[in-house]
């Protein structure tokens, strides 16, 4: 169950009491274009090696977070536009979510604001948490590692299926 709790009109903003707290979210331009221009990137270079059209599927929360998501989501379909080849769709996280396991082969590349969440439900979709692959990409280096760490207590005991027994490229 939640609660949505109502706005002052005209201010875009709840009231805050005693005992309520607000976290601030920044979403920038420049990171923004930056994500999504990988995003196609990416997306060029797969379809480039699989002969297809290439295909990236947005994931905001716009509807509730205008401002922010908003932003991200604007910038990223401006962005997209000088990508003909690839096709884009933009979809509520929360649907984005369901779709990836409804039917993950109908998405590629998902530049979205929801990372921890989407990867969770992309780890249900391929065995686990414990088998599914993240990368984090700076503008200088990447790196590789588990999505949620590699369960040392259980390495060895046959109990979980690695992740290059059943995940190949």
């Amino acid at each position: 169950m939640r609660k949505v709790t109502s706005r002052r009109p005209g201010s875009g903003v709840s009231p805050i009491g005693p005992g309520d707290r607000s976290q601030p979210q920044v979403i920038t331009r420049r990171w923004s274009e930056a994500t999504a221009h990988a995003a196609f990137r990416l997306a060029e270079q797969r379809a480039n090696r699989r002969g297809r059209p290439g295909r990236v599927a947005i994931g905001s929360k716009h509807n509730v977070l205008p401002r922010t998501d908003g932003l991200f989501r604007d910038v990223a379909l401006e962005v997209g536009a000088q990508y003909p080849e690839i096709d884009v769709t933009s979809y509520l996280a929360d649907d984005l979510a369901r779709r990836l396991v409804a039917n993950a082969a109908h998405l590629d590349v998902l530049p979205n604001m929801y990372g921890d969440i989407l990867s969770d439900a992309a780890a249900a979709v391929i065995g686990g948490l414990g088998v599914a692959p993240s990368g984090c990409y700076g503008d200088d280096y990447a790196y590789f590692e588990p999505a949620h760490g590699t369960a040392p207590d259980i390495a060895g005991h046959n109990v979980i299926s690695p992740p290059h027994r059943c995940c190949r490229r």
